[in-house]
This record gives C-alpha cells, structure tokens and sequence, in this order.
C-alpha cells in the first residue's frame, strides 16, 4: 500500500480549481487514466462545492483535507472536513423524473458520485465529516 498523497484547502469555491489540478497531476501517478482522472474530477468537485456551500454554520475559512491512495485494485478519494455533521450516503436519493420538465434543478451531486464511484464510506469523528470514494481501477499497463 502506497502512502497517501494529501493536499489542504480552504472552503471556498476558488480553491475547487486548486483541487482539480492537484488530482489530475496526482492520479497517474497512482496507474489512473481515462476516462476515471475526469470521474474523479467530477465526484470531488460535486462533494467539495456541496461541503463549501452547505457544510459550515459560520462565514469563517476551514481547512478541507483531501487525501488519495491506491489500496490494491481500488484508488481511494478522501475528503475530510470539520463542518456540520452530514453522512451523505444517509441521504435520500429524488426520485428519477419521468421527462425533462420535471428535472430538478441541483441535488443531484450525490446520485452522481453513488453511481460514478465503485463504492463510498462515511464516518464522523471528533475531527468532523470523513468521505471516502472508492473506483475499482487496474493500474495503467497491467
């Protein structure tokens, strides 16, 4: 098992830039390739935004953590933040609509990322909400 690669940011919208960059310069270092570096891509920036727009009662910075490491066949995304309590994986999914009209417009950022990744994990501790996103993904010339 490969020690993790980290990177810190604080919870503003900006920052989705900085953490976007950092995975695609990380991941194929960990044997990912496309089409996954732009599913992981999409998953942290869906959980990010929903984390900075929604995970915090005050107006102050806090630092988000994210973390990714390949543990065996799986390559693992890690976002750890001290905000309000959320177990997204707790949450219910809306309905699929029926047409196109009756699409809802955001509160999808959980369906995507429960349907992209292979499978995700929630824990809360005393340092606060702990995601973690898993894609089963053989290493690039295997």
């Amino acid at each position: 098992m490969q020690q993790p690669l980290s990177l810190s940011i604080p919870n503003r919208l900006q920052s989705l830039a900085t953490a976007s960059a950092w995975l695609l310069q990380s991941l194929p270092g960990l044997g990912v390739g496309e089409p996954w570096l732009g599913r992981f891509d999409l998953c942290a920036s869906e959980a990010l935004s929903n984390i900075m727009g929604h995970g915090y009662a005050d107006a102050a910075e806090h630092a988000i953590d994210l973390s990714l490491q390949r543990i065996g066949s799986e390559v693992c995304l890690q976002i750890r933040d001290d905000g309000i309590a959320f177990d997204p994986l707790q949450h219910r999914q809306p309905p699929v609509p029926t047409c196109i009209e009756d699409a809802p417009i955001g509160g999808l950022s959980i369906a995507i990322i429960l349907r992209i990744m292979t499978r995700c994990e929630y824990q809360r501790d005393p340092q606060g909400n702990c995601l973690r996103m898993f894609a089963r993904i053989p290493k690039l010339g295997c």
